[in-house]
């Protein structure tokens, strides 16, 4: 089976993951990360929105 490539990256609850997620989220690369309700054991990840120009700005 093919693996879908626009699926979310997993993060085991673990220390280490942690340390690395307080990481990501002090650069900014992404929002907040929480327990995922859905999957036991595995932090959700919630990037923040890329902006864009908008055509008006070029």
């Amino acid at each position: 089976m093919e693996k879908d490539i626009s699926s979310k990256p997993n993060f085991p609850i673990t220390a280490n993951n942690e340390e690395l997620l307080d990481a990501f989220k002090e650069k900014g690369w992404i929002y907040e990360y929480v327990e995922d309700a859905d999957r036991d054991g595995f932090y959700k990840i919630r990037r923040r929105p890329i902006s864009k120009p908008t055509p008006a700005s070029k």
